[in-house]
């Protein structure tokens, strides 16, 4: 039987819970006021909404993220379904989703019961943040993905070593049965999926700066607490979803752009990056809006390397070589006690030598005598000599599209670039030896006729040069259209040809030759038809920040009777952050002729 006051207290709790029930569904929230509601740009954010028309949005967060079965392309639907499931389900739609029913709450003033969720609350301790870093990795052309460089975000608290820092970056999920035309097919046209992944700082570290050799930008970002936090709640929205990838828009720094929107929703980027999105253009964006608080510099391990050994004296070289020599490369370390090194500098050197060693080498004797070595070197060794190292910003590198106006002999040339850099750009902050250049246009005008000069599709070169115990290949993939000149015809040659070789520095300048195959199409008055062709790259190339100079020779031998040598001069230099000047000629010679030709450009960079 109750007692009167535990009858009393009953009632009382059902009268809350009446009250409760009332404040849930009172409020009248009429259509318009859901409609206007539902274009908000928080909720958009939150919902990785992209306008595509001005009645149609989508989404391309998976559609298990959305409570509406139209939710993917529907702002409203979204929104109503979302308010009527959190007034009947608060407890799991709140946990669920705690950055959209905090939107909620505050817009529309809900009185929803505090939720207990001790998973997110867990995880949200766990990664509390005091603030946030954009960090950039160059580019690596040796990934697909990572052509154009890389962002990710790093999540640094107070009192935390920054190497265990969190970082969040979103990756395509690529099957391990991905040939290369499917990997270039659905990176294109998003057939993958991509994920937002949870990962330590020095894992990254790790990865960018000593295997792949990249160097590193670190963009401290003008976030207040409440944005952060905000940012966290999507986190949790998100982690287990996917996101369709595509290559060349809705990439990695497209997603981490829309993270930061979802903590900022006035942070506006779409219209900006409707086609395409080179991660430095990001940054470039961010410090539009006065978003970046600071930057930092991390030299690769292997810039380190090359830095100590140009600073040593020329007999100081030449024992690190005796010692590299007599080492097998650093391989065996037995050899190294007939040694006796007292100069700070070498030790220096051995030690970053010997730790690159031990970080990339598959065997296992190599990596126990490695560290057995680290461990009797003098502790001041392993300082990072970062105060070595000049720190520009990769954006303030050149832009990545250009126009440029000219001559070519007699004619004026009209030339435009979509991307991204290539050797007649200056070097600036790109990583040196590289080239990625796409759709290159020379159009040449005389006598008030327009014809096609050159047609660059797509250009990738890698002439890492091979120095100490760095042996990395060098090659290059040129899909182009040009005209040989046979006597008094044109044909046009439409090719393709891949060269692999080896670069080797001399200095300041690097010399490489690669022997090269690839498939010609020529054009006559007859009919086209297809060659095949062999033949070598070589030449020499110095790049400074501002200044480049390029001599290369390209012999081709399209058929027994029929060859192709091209001999080029080209000399870049940068007026200022948006302008350059560009020398070259070319003398080419084939079977039946030679021809000479002289090009002068300004280009424009935007």
């Amino acid at each position: 039987m109750l007692s009167i006051p535990n009858t009393i207290f009953s009632c009382l709790l059902l009268f809350a819970y009446c009250l409760n029930s009332h404040a849930l569904n009172s409020p009248e929230i009429s259509q318009d006021s859901l409609r206007q509601l539902s274009t908000d740009n928080e909720w958009l954010a939150l919902n990785h909404y992209i306008k595509q028309s001005d009645q149609h949005w989508e989404s391309d967060i998976s559609h298990n993220f959305f409570l509406s079965k139209r939710g993917s392309i529907s702002p409203h639907n979204e929104l109503t379904t979302f308010i009527e499931r959190l007034t009947k389900n608060p407890q799991i739609i709140a946990c669920k989703f705690p950055a959209r029913t905090n939107f909620i709450n505050r817009k529309l003033n809900f009185k929803i019961p505090v939720a207990t969720c001790p998973e997110y609350d867990r995880w949200i301790k766990s990664h509390h943040t005091d603030s946030i870093t954009l960090v950039y990795p160059s580019a690596y052309i040796n990934n697909p993905s990572s052509t154009f460089g890389h962002t990710f975000l790093r999540f640094d608290t107070k009192g935390k070593s920054t190497p265990l820092s969190f970082t969040v970056d979103y990756t395509a999920h690529v099957p391990q049965q991905s040939g290369f035309i499917s990997y270039i097919k659905n990176g294109l046209t998003g057939g993958f999926n991509g994920y937002f992944a949870f990962k330590p700082y020095y894992t990254k570290t790790w990865l960018y700066s000593d295997k792949e050799n990249r160097k590193t930008w670190e963009y401290k970002l003008k976030f207040n607490r409440k944005e952060i936090h905000r940012l966290l709640r999507h986190l949790w929205e998100l982690k287990e979803h996917s996101i369709k990838y595509y290559f060349v828009r809705k990439n990695c720094s497209f997603q981490i752009l829309a993270l930061l929107k979802a903590a900022k929703p006035e942070l506006q980027f779409h219209d900006r990056f409707s086609q395409f999105t080179f991660p430095i253009d990001t940054i470039r964006l961010l410090e539009e809006k006065k978003l970046i608080q600071s930057v930092a510099y991390t030299p690769t391990l292997q810039e380190k390397i090359f830095k100590r050994y140009d600073q040593l004296k020329q007999k100081d070289k030449e024992l690190v070589f005796d010692l590299l020599l007599a080492s097998n490369q650093l391989q065996d370390f037995s050899t190294l006690n007939n040694f006796t090194i007292e100069d700070d500098s070498i030790n220096a050197l051995l030690f970053d030598l010997t730790s690159y060693q031990m970080r990339n080498s598959d065997r296992k004797k190599t990596t126990d005598q490695a560290s057995i070595f680290l461990k009797n070197l003098p502790l001041t060794t392993a300082s990072t000599a970062t105060s070595l190292f000049n720190d520009d910003r990769i954006d303030s590198s050149h832009k990545t599209s250009r126009y440029s106006i000219g001559t070519v002999n007699d004619q004026l040339l009209l030339s435009y670039r979509h991307s991204y850099h290539s050797f007649s750009d200056p070097l600036n902050q790109f990583t040196r030896g590289t080239e990625t250049e796409f759709m290159n246009i020379d159009i040449a005008y005389t006598d008030n006729k327009a014809e096609l000069h050159n047609l660059t599709l797509l250009r990738m070169t890698s002439f890492q040069t091979s120095r100490l115990i760095f042996k990395p290949t060098s090659w290059q993939f040129d899909l182009s259209s040009s005209y040989i000149n046979l006597q008094d015809n044109h044909i046009r040659n439409t090719s393709s040809h891949l060269a692999i070789g080896k670069s080797y520095s001399l200095g300041q300048a690097s010399f490489y030759f690669l022997p090269l195959i690839g498939i010609n199409h020529l054009s006559t008055d007859n009919e086209p038809y297809f060659l095949a062709s062999a033949g070598a790259l070589t030449g020499l190339l110095f790049q400074d920040k501002s200044t480049v100079l390029q001599f290369q020779s390209r012999y081709r031998q399209l058929y027994q009777s029929f060859y192709y040598l091209e001999h080029e001069l080209s000399f870049t230099h940068q007026i200022n952050k948006k302008i350059s000047l560009n020398l070259q000629h070319q003398r080419t010679y084939t079977t039946q002729s030679v021809h000479d030709l002289s090009r002068l450009k300004l280009n424009y960079y935007f």
